[in-house]
């Protein structure tokens, strides 16, 4: 095994810092590798503390964003010795969340306005999704708006 694999499996079983998180921010990346029929992702995890101090705490192989695999991940970290966090941020990734109510099930969901607009329409007249388009442009310029447009055009009116 190489030095580099000896440090981060190391890392993998450390305890977290004394100081507890207060929110963690979750979400899949997927890199375009198949194996076996299941997509293939880096599971990521970066934990928030009350001083504003970012922590990496987990990146690890998943399957699709399963509930399976966010919950070894989780438990993982439980284990680990991490505090319920009082607030996860995420995507609309259903596995994670599952995984959530499962292992910290006093943590509250936080779904970002920008992910509910790129996840699934929501039932938004012209006029309010019209003003909240230049938010979204000014805070994420490189998003595909006209993506989030069409997502959402069923639905206002």
């Amino acid at each position: 095994m190489g030095e580099w694999a000896k440090e981060y499996d190391g890392w993998r079983e450390e305890a977290p810092d004394d100081e507890p998180l207060v929110y963690i921010w979750a979400d899949g990346v997927h890199i375009g590798l198949w194996g076996e029929n299941d997509k293939l992702c880096a599971l990521v995890i970066v934990g928030v503390t009350a001083r504003g101090q970012k922590r990496l705490l987990a990146i690890e192989d998943g399957v699709r964003e399963s509930t399976q695999s966010w919950r070894e991940v989780l438990l993982s970290l439980k284990s680990r010795g991490m505090n319920a966090p009082k607030q996860t941020i995420g995507d609309g990734a259903m596995g994670f969340w599952a995984a959530m109510d499962e292992v910290y099930p006093t943590t509250r969901h936080h779904y970002p306005l920008l992910a509910l607009l790129m996840t699934q329409p929501l039932p938004l007249t012209n006029s309010q999704f019209f003003k909240i388009s230049g938010w979204i442009m000014n805070v994420c310029p490189r998003i595909d708006f006209v993506a989030v447009v069409e997502k959402n055009r069923l639905t206002t009116s």
